[in-house]
């Protein structure tokens, strides 16, 4: 039988191949803080329970995402774990606590560390967490997803004159002041790991009869569009800034 942190490493690796891009054996095994061989078993154990991993051209592994979200075990152990948060954070906004944000997997960075922040509130969908954080005197979008765990300090809130609960963009980017309408191609496997990992661009996704599908929407930052630019050469196209 599982013991807890076995337990804890299946789900943590589970969110990992979710969560755009793909990503190496060798991020895998230190995000997980495991050996690489005790990587490819974990992965192993996930292709035995029904789990779709794959690998794309750059021996990169990602988790098969599914239109009908029919992986039933996948998505149960994960919203848990996501209820599980939730009601940590907004007890602590309750009682205007700080927190600290165990190993969150920054997709700009690409970095995993601990993060302070002071939680504010979420946007409408519970994706993404507001939150200032000490460290940058920002406030700033936090996805809830890709959260290690959560711990509630018994400081309160320091810097409660500086919160401000933003409207971020669909890939939670807080307005810069400018906008970038942005136009995008994307292959059926870049449109599945976007819906998972961006739910808010369903709303600007068209269908194109063609296998390809059409993202086009304004966004605060070209940051996010030159990274999945990146992890998935010749999957999504750049069609026009209109």
């Amino acid at each position: 039988m599982f013991n807890q942190n076995r337990i804890l490493r299946v789900f943590k690796l589970i969110t990992l191949l979710k969560t755009f891009p793909a990503k190496s054996i060798k991020r895998l095994a230190a995000s997980l803080e495991i050996s690489e061989r005790s990587c490819y078993r974990y992965m192993d154990l996930l292709a035995e329970l029904g789990f779709e991993v794959r690998k794309d051209d750059h021996h990169k592994f990602y988790l098969q995402p599914s239109l009908e979200e029919s992986n039933f075990l996948a998505t149960n152990i994960v919203h848990g774990h996501l209820a599980k948060l939730l009601a940590q954070i907004n007890e602590a906004i309750k009682d205007e606590k700080q927190v600290i944000l165990h190993k969150y997997q920054s997709a700009s960075s690409e970095s995993i560390a601990d993060r302070l922040v002071e939680p504010i509130g979420f946007t409408a969908n519970n994706t993404y967490l507001c939150a200032y954080e000490p460290a940058d005197a920002q406030n700033k979008y936090f996805k809830l997803e890709r959260m290690g765990s959560i711990e509630m300090l018994a400081e309160t809130y320091k810097f409660k004159e500086a919160h401000v609960l933003l409207t971020p963009d669909v890939f939670g980017f807080n307005d810069s002041g400018e906008k970038f309408p942005i136009k995008l191609k994307l292959s059926m496997r870049a449109m599945l790991f976007l819906k998972d990992d961006y739910p808010a661009t369903v709303d600007y996704l068209t269908d194109q009869k063609d296998g390809s599908w059409l993202l086009e929407v304004e966004v605060n930052s070209m940051e996010p569009v030159e990274r999945i630019l990146r992890g998935m050469p010749g999957e999504v196209e750049v069609v026009g800034f209109k």
